[in-house]
């Protein structure tokens, strides 16, 4: 949504969180307030190129809702774009008019949701690497998800400078695996254990060595360092792994 905001400038965007949105919010005042003085002069009471960008849709009141298709029909804005999980829970007075223009967003990669983290946070991250990748696990690699799960965590430990693995799991109630049995292991986790036993390695070097590729392998090192057997001994890239 922050992309199409900032990429929609040729557009008058307005951005709405509907979780969060005052009750008493009034498209017609809003659109009122936000018209040039020169498109008054013409009796429009509207901006020109109007696009709401609605975010947590699926809260959206019938007041509202019947506000937003007046607005709409009455070409007092130009597009509406929704932002939700379920294409189901989207307002029936528009489900016809979005016909097949729906975009379906991919979870992110390992390195974007870190990205993400890194950009939020600033220059300077209270996460430890450890800590950023069980909130991204927990949090399924989704965006909305990963930003929620951090702000709450920062909530709870408002201050402190370094927020570790056992930060995330106590506000987040994550059960720490510690079970080292074999049985709790898949034969990749077994292998790459075997193989850090010997020597650290990235995560490149563990995908040459089990003739996988490097995603897979990282998929497999987060689940062992939320089981406390692996961790991140270099946090320059790239990253070195060990035991723990």
């Amino acid at each position: 949504m922050k992309w199409l905001e900032h990429n929609l400038k040729s557009h008058f965007t307005v951005y709405l969180n509907i979780e969060t949105l005052d009750k008493n919010f009034s498209i017609k005042k809003f659109l009122h307030s936000r018209t040039k003085f020169t498109r008054r002069l013409f009796g429009l009471e509207h901006p020109k190129n109007a696009v709401f960008l609605l975010d947590e849709s699926k809260g959206i009141n019938e007041e509202f809702r019947n506000a937003l298709k007046l607005h709409f029909d009455e070409n007092h804005i130009k597009s509406i774009i929704f932002c939700q999980q379920d294409i189901s829970e989207v307002p029936e007075l528009f489900k016809e008019r979005i016909g097949n223009r729906i975009i379906t967003l991919d979870r992110l990669s390992e390195e974007k949701a870190f990205e993400l983290v890194r950009k939020r946070c600033g220059k300077i991250s209270p996460f430890t690497e450890g800590a950023v990748t069980l909130i991204v696990d927990k949090s399924n690699y989704i965006p909305r998800k990963i930003l929620e799960n951090c702000e709450k965590v920062c909530m709870v430990l408002k201050g402190k400078k370094e927020i570790t693995i056992n930060d995330v799991q106590n506000v987040l109630k994550i059960k720490q695996e510690i079970s080292q049995k074999s049985d709790s292991l898949s034969p990749m986790e077994e292998s790459m254990l075997k193989i850090l036993k010997e020597a650290n390695k990235t995560a490149q070097e563990l995908a040459e060595l089990l003739k996988t590729t490097e995603g897979s392998v990282g998929k497999q090192l987060s689940k062992l360092i939320h089981k406390n057997l692996v961790k991140i001994v270099s946090h320059q890239r790239p990253k070195v792994y060990g035991l723990n």
